[in-house]
């Protein structure tokens, strides 16, 4: 990891809590001991799903079975203020369409 790297992951770091930092580094660990075959993630979008709930999360819609779309309210939300989008892909080569 480069120095500027490592600057940038203490900056977000920063941005949690201890026990929300053991949340999601647990989280991560759960995932990767339960590795799943493409297109059929069932298990790590339950356990996602889950997560989101439990952090209080509660707008969030399946999508293509194994997909979910989460919506997280920022502090402008109601002045219709910017949305950032973020896609996450379970493994390098595993997103887009089936063949």
């Amino acid at each position: 990891m480069t120095a500027a790297a490592a600057r940038v992951d203490e900056r977000i770091a920063a941005q949690f809590t201890p026990a929300d930092r053991q949340f999601l580094l647990d989280l991560r660990r759960a995932l990767h001991q339960s590795p799943e075959l493409a297109w059929n993630e069932h298990g790590t979008r339950d356990r996602l799903h889950a997560a989101l709930v439990a952090c209080g999360i509660t707008d969030i819609t399946v999508v293509a079975g194994t997909g979910l779309v989460a919506r997280i309210p920022g502090e402008r939300a109601s002045l219709g203020g910017p949305a950032v989008a973020v896609r996450g892909a379970g493994r390098a080569g595993t997103a887009g369409p089936r063949a």
